[in-house]
């Protein structure tokens, strides 16, 4: 064991979200913890979960990043201590400037700076932040393994999901199919749309989130109001129940680099909750779903086609219990402890 420090921004009260996760097991395997945060304290099962919470005042990202780098090296031991950050800019500057063991938590893409199209980052700009996340001394991947983007000469990985525990699934199937869009990215929504316009079948969709408002325009020019509810930004545990009443969970990611290998936290949740995924064919859904989920080419015409095969699905209640049983197989649990064991070098999986 040994002491740690994370450098995690932004810790969100969805306890089911990566870094949220990873931040517990590694305070629970380390001998002492530190979480260092900005711009607020984290939600109340982190912030016990650590021996001590620094919260950065500071608004400018380099002189938060020194001031992380100063308390990681006053705190961590030179021989023992880890110093843990994620991928974004200040904590990355900040990994590097110790002088302390720089482990890289990589749970999402760095280049999402781009494919997001964030008008505050430039091409440059990310460039130099991939060449200083090749610095770490070691990086732990929360993606598929046959990803081309590693960082660090010490690469390793870990899975993602969501704990059974969690989620109460409802294997009850209705007269209509009952979809739901969880998220606030508003990934294959357009495409659900057109889907669901040229469904004869019919279908319900409930959509969460902060989506752009002209998605309800579009709706509306394709006569599907009736059947689509936007309910916005919804308290997440909402969401869940949400989730759980579903028969078809959505996630139609595009075939966008930074999404290829990914594993969608929200594919987790709906095979915990017995939802079927309807999801992009991509390696990391295919990783996680197996034979449990539906897999298409995030076209109107594939998901048009795989809603009509599910709207008429004599088994349905079987394909969610399926859903169900792909997530009780997968060891949440012990595969969070893995990535703890990763960070602080405890390298033999546990029994």
């Amino acid at each position: 064991m040994a002491p740690l420090v994370y450098y995690l921004p932004n810790v969100t009260d969805v306890t089911s979200v990566t870094p949220y996760n990873h931040a517990i097991a590694v305070a629970d395997l380390a001998t002492e913890s530190t979480l260092l945060t900005y711009p607020a304290a984290p939600p109340a099962a982190v912030e016990a979960a650590f021996d001590r919470v620094v919260v950065l005042r500071s608004g400018l990202p380099p002189v938060r990043a020194w001031r992380a780098s100063r308390i990681a090296d006053r705190l961590l031991d030179a021989e023992d201590g880890v110093y843990l950050t994620t991928f974004h800019y200040a904590p990355a500057l900040s990994g590097y400037l110790s002088d302390r063991r720089w482990v890289l938590d990589v749970y999402d893409d760095p280049m999402q700076y781009v494919y997001n199209r964030d008008s505050r980052v430039q091409p440059i700009t990310v460039r130099g932040l991939l060449s200083l996340l090749d610095r770490a001394d070691r990086a732990v991947h929360t993606v598929h393994p046959s990803t081309p983007r590693t960082f660090s000469g010490d690469v390793r990985f870990a899975a993602n999901g969501a704990d059974v525990e969690g989620l109460e699934p409802s294997f009850d199937v209705g007269d209509t199919l009952r979809l739901v869009h969880a998220s606030s990215h508003d990934a294959g929504l357009a495409v659900t749309l057109e889907a669901l316009a040229g469904l004869e079948a019919g279908a319900r969709l409930d959509v969460y989130g902060d989506v752009p408002e002209r998605h309800a325009a579009r709706a509306d020019a394709l006569g599907v109001t009736n059947d689509v509810t936007f309910h916005g930004p919804t308290d997440h545990g909402r969401v869940r129940r949400a989730v759980e009443r579903a028969d078809v969970g959505l996630c139609l990611l595009g075939d966008r680099p930074d999404w290829r290998y990914a594993h969608p936290i929200r594919i987790g949740e709906f095979l915990a909750a017995g939802t079927v995924p309807l999801a992009s064919d991509l390696p990391g859904v295919r990783d996680l779903t197996r034979d449990a989920g539906v897999l298409v080419s995030p076209t109107s015409i594939a998901v048009e086609s795989a809603l009509a095969r599910l709207a008429d699905c004599a088994d349905l209640a079987a394909q969610k219990r399926r859903a169900r049983e792909r997530a009780e197989y997968i060891p949440w649990h012990e595969e969070r402890r893995w990535f703890a064991r990763q960070v602080l070098g405890l390298d033999q999986y546990p029994s």
